[in-house]
This record gives C-alpha cells, structure tokens and sequence, in this order.
C-alpha cells in the first residue's frame, strides 16, 4: 500500500512452485476504495529467479559470476517479492539494517543476502569481487559486509518445527471478543446453537463441559446462538473465568530451541562467552508462551558501556519501548 501511494508503482511477484514449470510474472496492486488487492499483470515467463536482482550491484553481480548468486540450480522453486517506495534510509538504532541483523539472530536456518540502498552509479561502483572475496561471502559462517553487499549466512540447517492452529482458550478472551464471536458464528452458521458454538470455537471444551456451562447460566444445549443476549454473554463469560479447564496445547508455539540461539549469536556477536537457556511451555490466561534467553559477554563487545538488551517476539525482532517488558521491569 505505501509502495504504491509513494511511487504508483504495484508489487512485483516471481513464483514458481515447481520445479520445470514455468515462472509466474504478478503484478498486484491495492484497490485504495474496496481494500482489496488487484492482480494488473500475470504472464508466464522463464527467469527464476528473477535476473534483475542479481544485477542490483557491483556485488551481488560479482558473487552471480563467481560464486552462483541466486541462481536456478540453487533455487529450482521460491517467490520473489519486490515493492518499490519511497522513504529515508539510515543506518544505526532503530534502522533496516539493526532489523535485519536481529533478524538473523533470531532465524538462524534463514540466509539473508542485504544490499543496501545506495546513490552511487554504476560507473562510480567500486571493481567488482575477486573470486577469493566472492567464494568467501557466499559460504561465510558469520556475516560479512563484502563490496556492499551484506550477508547474513544460514547458522542451522533445520527448519523450525511447524505450529498448529489451535481455537482459543474460554480463559484468553475479553468480554467483547466474546460477544464478536457469538456474531460471527451466528452470521456463518445459521441456527448454531451454543452447544455447537463452544466446543467449535474454543479449545479444552468437551460436550459435557459444554453442556455444563449453558446449564450455568440458565440456558439449554437447544438454545440457538442468535438468542443469546449481552446478559448472558456476560453470564457466559463469568463462566469461562470460574471453570476449571484444561490449559490450551502448546504445539502452537514454535520455540528457537538453544543450539539455534547459540548459532544466531556465534554468526552475528562477536564475544567470548554464550549461554543460551529455553524453559519449558507455560500458559497465563489462557494463552500459552514459553521463554528463551541468551547472554554473550566479553570479546569484542565493548566493555565501557550498558549491557545491550535484545527483545524478540515470535522471532521478530522488537526495535522499540526497550523498557516495556518483564525483564525491565522485574
């Protein structure tokens, strides 16, 4: 959206799902009045991956010669999304570059490859990569700043375990995404009674616990969903905080694990010493969540200066309110 208001330029895809099928060209854009997305352009083409990125810089067009940047052997099959914008790009706290780097540290099976913005023409690049340079950037094992072209290489070479979609808990919800969901189910199913309703949108309700709460505030298993008022949703819910329930699954949650955190830090922090600790699943509210944690000391890391503290959340890195956290606060 903010690439096509600041440049009328729509988002450019390259897929290709399979291997020796052909490459989709996309073009998508955002209907700014309907909110919906418009695809303008889809052409089957045969570059994949997407030739033009491999010529962004003097870099990244070396590493293509000599060492096998982006090519279609190392990538029989992917998606290519680009967006131009307009926005300011600088570096230190707070910018893409502390982004990413974090990034890297929290998604150690990932490689990042970042070439940044530059004003700089062709002409005035400086020589391209030796192959000695090329080779070493693209099987680096910490990240490497090589003729603009940063990279942040693959610590682990397992995927994180997938998640699964749970329903939520009756324990993890307010009282007014209470009262949303009784509309929207009475809206998708009509004739829904709340029996159906409880064990098809929360978790850890069986038929009986089901049973047992429409019995709780004075209504049956027969009542239909379009006749449950505010009162008692409110009723409902005053339920839902007093019932003892089984805490949710935590097969939704995909932890980093500590070799993972371990790798992160080695490529990216250079110090001396790393500990990293992953306590068990726990659950608050209803809501399950689970706490890891790593420490590097000493090397090269200056030591006249604040402990630097690094925030994640779902492996995203949180750049702002440093201070709005457990850790701070304990």
């Amino acid at each position: 959206m903010y690439g096509l208001i600041t440049t009328g330029r729509p988002m450019a895809i390259f897929t290709k799902p399979k291997a020796g099928q052909p490459t989709h060209h996309i073009e998508l854009a955002m209907n700014t009045k309907t909110n919906r997305a418009e695809v303008t352009f889809d052409k089957e083409v045969k570059d994949f991956p997407p030739e033009r990125l491999r010529k962004l810089s003097a870099g990244t067009r070396a590493l293509a010669e000599q060492s096998g940047f982006l090519t279609a052997t190392e990538f029989p099959t992917g998606t290519s999304v680009s967006i131009e914008l307009d926005g300011k790009y600088q570096r230190g706290r707070g910018s893409v570059d502390e982004f990413l780097e974090l990034t890297a540290i929290a998604n150690p099976h990932a490689r990042i490859v970042f070439v940044p913005p530059t004003r700089v023409t062709e002409d005035d690049e400086p020589d391209v990569l030796t192959a000695a340079e090329a080779s070493a950037a693209a099987v680096a094992k910490v990240t490497t700043e090589t003729n603009g072209v940063i990279v942040f290489p693959r610590g682990v070479h397992e995927l994180p375990r997938e998640t699964k979609e749970i329903q939520p808990h009756p324990k993890g919800i307010e009282l007014g995404i209470l009262l949303q969901m009784l509309k929207d189910y009475e809206a998708t199913e009509k004739g829904g009674t709340l029996f159906k309703f409880l064990q098809d949108c929360f978790c850890r309700v069986s038929a009986s616990t089901a049973s047992g709460m429409c019995e709780a505030i004075g209504l049956t298993s027969r009542t239909k969903v379009a006749d449950v008022g505010p009162p008692q949703a409110e009723k409902l819910f005053k339920v839902f905080q007093e019932s003892k329930l089984a805490p949710p699954p935590t097969d939704c949650l995909a932890p980093i694990g500590v070799r993972q955190l371990l790798a992160g830090m080695l490529k990216g922090v250079r110090a001396e010493f790393y500990a990293a600790s992953s306590r068990e699943a726990d659950v608050y509210r209803g809501r399950p969540f689970q706490i890891e944690a790593a420490i590097a000391f000493g090397g090269e890391l200056p030591g006249d200066e604040t402990a630097r503290v690094i925030r994640f959340a779902n492996r995203v890195p949180l750049l702002f309110q440093q201070s709005a956290c457990s850790s701070f606060k304990a």
